[in-house]
């Protein structure tokens, strides 16, 4: 009886007795996810016995220090097309490791109306701009960072009239605690608006509320986002989307969300 699967298994040394114990050497670059090894064996009789097939994840034990993906932009031409995410990590040992179907592995679109995630590939849903979270998360500890997502509504024209900016640009606050954003909107145009302010994104158990969900241009709001207790700390990045007619802006607002010594 033997076992053969797909690399970096091939064929195990064969065995003659039950019950069987099938040894492998996994070199430390192997890609993360599962593989499927098939049993098969000939009885006294010489007939063709097959055993049950074994899935076999392949994880590193250690966390990765890094990661990376090929492309920190994704750009796509209309709305229906897929782009798979090949995410790498680095470890300790400088091995660099291909981890996109890792159970550690997780991917979370902002914004699933303008882009969303299915079976490791970015999907364009709609024109816009969001992003894709990307968090590696083992015994506790974790690793995240963002893949901007472009959906232009004309593929060779991404641009509005008019922009946005912000203050504070990262504050800090802890769990339960409220923080206020105050957005201004101008024009490099004879634009004047009215936009709509909506925001994804927000960490869970929290929530978010604009002063003014409709402004004039130039104008300005207030973004009120109130975590709650159990919103876990950490950075968390989110997108403020400013539409008025075929006209989009964006921008991306971070919030760190700390413990009682300041620590993420």
């Amino acid at each position: 009886m033997a076992a053969v699967g797909p690399e970096p298994f091939g064929f195990s040394a064969p065995i003659k007795s039950l019950p069987a114990h099938f040894t492998f050497e996994i070199p430390a670059r192997t890609s993360s996810g599962f593989r499927t090894l098939s049993v098969m064996g000939l009885t006294v009789s010489e007939q063709r016995a097959d055993g049950p097939s074994i899935e076999v994840d392949i994880e590193r034990p250690d966390m990765p220090l890094s990661l990376e993906v090929d492309s920190s932009t994704l750009y796509f031409g209309d709305p229906g097309e897929r782009i798979p995410l090949r995410v790498l990590a680095t470890f300790a040992d400088r091995s660099v490791v291909d981890v996109k179907e890792s159970t550690y592995l997780t991917l979370e679109s902002l914004d699933p109306s303008v882009a969303s995630i299915d079976r490791g590939s970015v999907v364009s849903v709609a024109p816009g701009l969001t992003y894709v979270c990307v968090t590696y998360e083992k015994d506790g500890h974790r690793i995240k960072f963002y893949v901007q997502v472009e959906v232009p509504k004309h593929p060779d024209t991404f641009a509005g009239q008019f922009d946005i900016s912000v203050e504070p640009g990262a504050p800090k606050v802890m769990p339960g605690d409220s923080v206020e954003y105050k957005l201004s909107l101008s024009t490099f145009s004879q634009f004047a608006g009215p936009v709509d302010l909506k925001v994804s994104g927000i960490p869970k158990n929290a929530t978010a509320s604009f002063s003014q969900p409709s402004v004039s241009v130039p104008g300005s709001s207030k973004l009120t986002i109130l975590t709650g207790s159990a919103t876990p700390t950490g950075i968390y990045m989110f997108v403020i989307t400013a539409t008025s007619g075929d006209l989009t802006s964006h921008l991306m607002l971070a919030l760190l969300i700390v413990g009682p010594n300041g620590q993420l």
